[in-house]
């Protein structure tokens, strides 16, 4: 966290700007509104947002509101180009503690009501995390008074409206339209709603972004949005946000792109190393160069398929057990590409051939099966597959006709939510998965690992105990059949 706080006394230098210039943001439709614009990068960042409110005490509607205001709701080339949602202005203290330099960009000021036209120097972050720590200091700083310091305090009364309201009377706002302004991207925009997200009992915390003059009078929910949940420093760009994850060079992309590399390396140290060669560099796995893993052939004919309805439409599944005991234990990745591919070809898929083939490679062991080894075996059959840990992402995918392959339960070794899950489907291990479609807010799941674990499974119980999703697109054309 941040060593000290900035000085209160800035009347003079106008921070936050109005308005920037317009740009086009190249973002996905993260929220399921069919539109792409802020809102979807704030679904990004969502964790980022609670967790620096829930620590500052600043209500997420208002921080938001400000953002859609400044940039506008498309963004702003300081959106784009310079991790500067909230038009904050460059000052020597931002270069210095946050790392910003400089950015020109022409907008607009209010001076004694009247709007002038300006070319002004904003600042630009090296990621959002860091515009978000310096907003968020700035805010509890009062924005040049204590006029919002003093609603930031106000655990037991303080509102959105009224933390809007004081910042529309603190000096920083130029606009006299100011609050009707904030108000309205508030109200039409429903971003209350991540009040109740971030506070669910009330506000608990108020106090500086240093963690220093604290007022707690409780504790929020140990539920993945804390500052200890979060990296604020991390290089989480909005790349992230924008086309599809391009699988690209094989050559380690699971872990490159995808996974917490900082994770991996210090996997390498620790007996998963010996169990998941392919952990320890590519040139010892010998797996990802010139379409070896095309030795994993689909033998049809030879699986053990059931045809089962789920949601209403007709779909095939797999056991991993009815391939033996050692399958049974560890099979459940093999199985799960198996019936995904027995669907998309509406044929009979041998699991055993490739769950022996990556045996032999060292992708499969005891402990599982490689989640890269997954990725990169669906991709050389032709089916573009790629990993993400957004739940969000995870449903945009299955509503536009994807499949999705789920790692669940046991311990999450990427960091999505970190530590122990809780048991999958009354099971506690890490296991694979198949969510083959989606029916309103129900996932419609294959699972090869119990009898009865093929289920319609609410989001948000997926959500909970899922370590990744690694989303596979299925042959033009298909699509489940009704029952």
């Amino acid at each position: 966290m941040l060593a000290c706080v900035l000085s209160t006394n800035l009347t003079s230098i106008p921070l936050l700007g109005a308005e920037t210039v317009k740009a086009d943001l190249n973002v996905r439709d993260l929220n399921g509104d069919g539109q792409q614009n802020m809102l979807d990068v704030m679904e990004y960042y969502k964790k980022e947002i609670i967790a620096v409110c829930r620590h500052t005490g600043i209500f997420p509607s208002v921080l938001m509101g400000q953002a859609i205001h400044e940039g506008g709701i498309n963004g702003s080339s300081l959106v784009t180009e310079a991790n500067n949602w909230f038009g904050i202005k460059y000052f020597d203290q931002l270069g210095e503690r946050f790392g910003a330099k400089p950015y020109s960009c022409p907008t607009f000021e209010f001076y004694g009501g009247v709007r002038s036209n300006i070319t002004a120097e904003f600042a630009h972050f090296k990621n959002p995390g860091s515009g978000l720590l310096a907003y968020s200091e700035l805010f509890w700083n009062g924005l040049y008074d204590n006029t919002v310091k003093k609603e930031i305090y106000d655990l037991e009364n303080a509102t959105w409206e009224s933390m809007a309201w004081a910042v529309h009377q603190s000096p920083y706002a130029t606009d006299p339209n100011y609050y009707s302004k904030l108000k309205d991207c508030i109200e039409v925009f429903n971003l209350t709603k991540w009040d109740k997200l971030a506070f669910p009992d009330g506000r608990k915390r108020a106090g500086a972004p240093d963690g220093s003059e604290v007022k707690e009078i409780g504790e929020y929910p140990d539920d993945g949005y804390n500052m200890k949940d979060v990296d604020l420093e991390a290089p989480k760009s909005l790349s992230g946000v924008g086309e599809e994850p391009d699988v690209g060079d094989p050559n380690f992309s699971g872990w490159d792109k995808a996974i917490n590399i900082d994770f991996a390396s210090g996997m390498l140290t620790t007996k998963w190393a010996d169990s998941y060669p392919i952990l320890k560099g590519i040139e010892e796995s010998q797996g990802y160069i010139g379409g070896v893993f095309s030795g994993a052939n689909l033998v049809k004919g030879a699986g053990k398929n059931y045809e089962i309805v789920l949601g209403g439409y007709k779909m095939i599944t797999q056991k991993q057990y009815d391939y033996g005991s050692d399958m049974g234990s560890n099979g459940c990745g093999p199985t799960s590409m198996a019936i995904l591919v027995s669907n998309f070809t509406n044929s009979s898929v041998d699991a055993r051939n490739i769950y022996d083939s990556f045996v032999s490679r060292g992708y499969t062991s005891g402990l599982g099966t490689d989640n890269t080894a997954i990725i990169n075996q669906m991709n050389d059959w032709g089916y573009k597959t790629y990993a993400t840990g957004s739940i969000k992402e995870l449903e945009r995918a299955l509503r536009s006709g994807k499949t999705a392959i789920l790692h669940v339960g046991g311990y999450d070794h990427f960091g999505r939510i970190g530590g122990h899950l809780p048991p999958w489907q009354g099971h506690d291990c890490g296991h694979y998965c198949v969510a083959i479609g989606i029916k309103g807010n129900k996932v419609l799941v294959c699972d090869p690992g119990w009898s009865d674990a093929d289920n319609e499974i609410d989001l948000n119980y997926i959500d909970q105990r899922a370590k990744n999703f690694y989303i596979v697109t299925p042959p033009k054309g298909w699509k489940l059949k009704k029952a």
